[in-house]
């Protein structure tokens, strides 16, 4: 596995061998709020009911979400939102 980042602040991009160079990119709480313009308590609460994407543990006191699973929840709110103002 090779990991590439240069801060905190910046998705870590994991690439894992023998999974066909699958590229996985994994973003840290402070991309994650600014995405999703939520708050930290909201995040954790919303993970808490399963209405937003698991962590992915890092390392002993680092998590982080794949940023694929973050982009696809925005898409579903989006969606949502969308079907709720045309019904």
């Amino acid at each position: 596995m090779v990991v590439n980042a240069s801060t905190q602040l910046e998705a870590a991009t994991i690439i894992f061998e023998g999974s066909s160079n699958m590229e996985h990119k994994i973003i840290r709480l402070p991309i994650v709020k600014e995405r999703t313009g939520l708050s930290r308590s909201t995040i954790y609460n919303k993970m808490a009911d399963k209405s937003f994407p698991r962590s992915v543990q890092l390392g002993a006191r680092a998590i982080g979400w794949y940023a694929a699973d973050i982009d696809q929840w925005i898409l579903n709110r989006v969606s949502a939102s969308k079907n709720e103002v045309g019904a």
